[in-house]
Formats: C-alpha cells, sequence, structure tokens
C-alpha cells in the first residue's frame, strides 16, 4: 500500500516501543462462518427496531431478519448430532 522506505522506520519505531505486527500465515487459524441456526430454547440477541411484531390466534410473535440477530445464546452442552466443536 505505501512504499516500504517510507513504512521501515515506522515499523521499527513501533517495534522498539513493543508493538506487534500483525501477520497471517501458515501458523494463524482460518476465520470460518458459522451461519446461525436458531433452535427453541436458544435466546437471541437482536437489533429491536429491526424486528416486526406479529399477533397470531392471540399469540405474540417477533420476526427478525437474520440480519439484525447479532448472536444467538445457547446453554453448554446442547448440540445436536454431527455438529462441530467449533470453539476448539
Amino acid at each position: 500500500m505505501y512504499p516500504e522506505p517510507l513504512v521501515a522506520p515506522m515499523r521499527q519505531e513501533l517495534t522498539r516501543l513493543g508493538f506487534e505486527e500483525l501477520r497471517t500465515g501458515a501458523g494463524a487459524r482460518q476465520t470460518r462462518y458459522l451461519p446461525m441456526q436458531a433452535r427453541v430454547g436458544d435466546y437471541a440477541l437482536f437489533f429491536r427496531k429491526a424486528a416486526v411484531e406479529i399477533t397470531v390466534e392471540n399469540d405474540r410473535f417477533l420476526v427478525v431478519p437474520q440480519a439484525a440477530i447479532l448472536a444467538l445464546v445457547r446453554e453448554p452442552g446442547e448440540r445436536e448430532e454431527g455438529e462441530d466443536d467449533y470453539l476448539t
């Protein structure tokens, strides 16, 4: 991005101050996309303003678009058969 002669002195100074350069390589862990599959009993953290409330037979539901879901929280040990252990 920037010419190496301009970057090298700054890199040396930051290294001297204790900063480490972020590098990706053979030893770096690859990030994988893990699609969220909500199940009964999961707690969802989502943007409230993106949800739409509907009523069906006097039961209220929130319809939340996939893009508005920040995280799904599930009790530890509640994995379905065949799921990867993505935290290891």
